[in-house]
């Protein structure tokens, strides 16, 4: 199905719970058509975001799919930058029209609706917890954090169109949504500094909102953007913390 909004649209798939009483929504970002065109159907799942989908569902959930668009080709959307055409900005009007159709048609319960993705879709996930109060819970894995970092946006430290999506400045923003941050132990892509740095920020908005618990950060057993497989035990603990926040 196609969602318009704001002067922009997103292609989107929308898979049911088995369980018809089930009131999570999974709201996952990626950046792969055939995925969105047939999540179930497709035998080899692309990265880690799909790895979710059977547990996922196994769990009860609903799960509405949608294509990234603006964080396809990193090329581009630092290209963008440059030029002060602000993809950061267009991804979450997609978004927001994302959360209202779905609240519009039922598709959950708005407080548990859950944004979720890995890499430059983990930022869009706690992108988007911060700036559209309709998310309730982000799960953010190997997220990347500060955009200079990438090679792509190499040498963009002052990019006003980064500067504005600094996630470092929304720290505040995010208690006392729960979320779930997950890394690993020496991220060489995103920069195990930056990662800190955002950890650290946001554990401490936590703890000064009174929600130290709703704020977890899980260290995974490899090193990060590597090519390693993601650890079953990590895959698996979204779930757990997800029931264990009251989510599912």
């Amino acid at each position: 199905m196609k969602i318009h909004g704001s002067g922009q649209s997103a292609v989107c798939n929308l898979n049911p719970a088995p369980n018809v009483n089930s009131s999570t929504l999974c709201i996952i970002p990626t950046q792969a058509r055939n995925v969105v065109e047939d999540p179930v159907g497709l035998k080899k799942k692309p990265n880690v975001m799909s790895q979710w989908l059977d547990r996922l569902t196994a769990a009860g959930t609903s799960i509405l799919l949608v294509h990234g668009e603006w964080f396809d080709d990193l090329r581009k959307l630092a290209e963008d930058a440059r030029n002060e055409r602000d993809g950061f900005t267009r991804w979450l009007e997609r978004m927001e029209a994302v959360v209202g159709h779905a609240v519009a048609h039922g598709y959950g319960d708005p407080d548990r609706f859950v944004a979720m993705g890995s890499s430059r879709h983990g930022f869009a996930a706690l992108h988007a917890l911060a700036n559209i109060p309709g998310i309730a819970a982000t799960v953010a894995h190997q997220p990347v954090v500060w955009w200079p970092r990438m090679t792509e946006f190499d040498g963009m430290d002052d990019n006003a169109v980064v500067r504005a999506n600094d996630l470092y400045e929304m720290a505040e923003r995010f208690p006392p949504r729960p979320v779930l941050v997950q890394t690993g132990y020496d991220d060489q892509r995103v920069g195990q500094d930056w990662i800190k740095r955002l950890v650290d920020g946001m554990s401490g908005a936590y703890e000064a909102a009174g929600a130290g618990h709703r704020f977890t950060h899980e260290i995974m057993d490899i090193p990060g953007h590597d090519g390693a497989r993601v650890p079953t035990s990590a895959l698996d603990s979204v779930v757990t913390w997800m029931k264990d926040q009251q989510l599912v």
